[in-house]
């Protein structure tokens, strides 16, 4: 699950990235002159310039994060796999010919 999450992020964020370059070069190519379109501008960097940029680098991390994650699950059920004991249940000190608790 993490890491189809991690395929859906990597695959959304140059979207999103190019998205962000379509408004800001629509803003940037307004054929506009006064104070109001400076005001317009600096209003579309702060509020939503700025914040995309840094929404589609956080959406890079956590992509990154969870396919790590993902990575760590999968070695860490390997290596269960591979101890030869069973699940046990919570307080019991686990080993060889317990019987795996039933929840």
């Amino acid at each position: 699950m993490l890491r189809s999450w991690a395929d859906r992020a990597d695959r959304s964020r140059p979207r999103l990235e190019s998205l962000l370059l379509t408004l800001t070069d629509a803003v940037r190519s307004v054929q506009w002159v006064g104070p109001d379109v400076d005001g317009f501008r600096s209003s579309f960097s702060a509020q939503v310039e700025q914040p995309g940029r840094a929404l589609v680098d956080r959406l890079e991390d956590l992509g990154l994060r969870a396919r790590s994650d993902a990575e760590e699950q999968d070695a860490a059920s390997a290596s269960e796999g591979t101890r030869g004991g069973t699940p046990m249940a919570p307080g019991r000190s686990g080993g060889r010919g317990e019987r795996r608790a039933r929840w």
